[in-house]
């Protein structure tokens, strides 16, 4: 995913510095899984498949999920 880096932008004023000193500007990775809800504990029912994204910076902060 890229941050918008339009010139005159926060962004981009930013990603130009960046690019000026040899840095490249930051381009976050997501991981997502796609669970099935058993139970609903609280709030409205899930009638689906629901997905889970994070960004993969905080990979090994959050239980290992995986498939069964």
């Amino acid at each position: 995913m890229d941050l918008i880096t339009e010139p005159g932008t926060p962004e981009g004023n930013l990603a130009g510095k960046l690019e000026e000193s040899g840095l490249q500007p930051y381009k976050p990775e997501f991981t997502s899984f796609q669970v099935k809800v058993d139970e609903v504990v609280t709030g409205e029912e899930v009638s689906s498949n629901i997905n889970l994204i994070y960004n993969s910076e905080f990979r090994g902060l959050y239980p290992n999920l995986s498939r069964e």
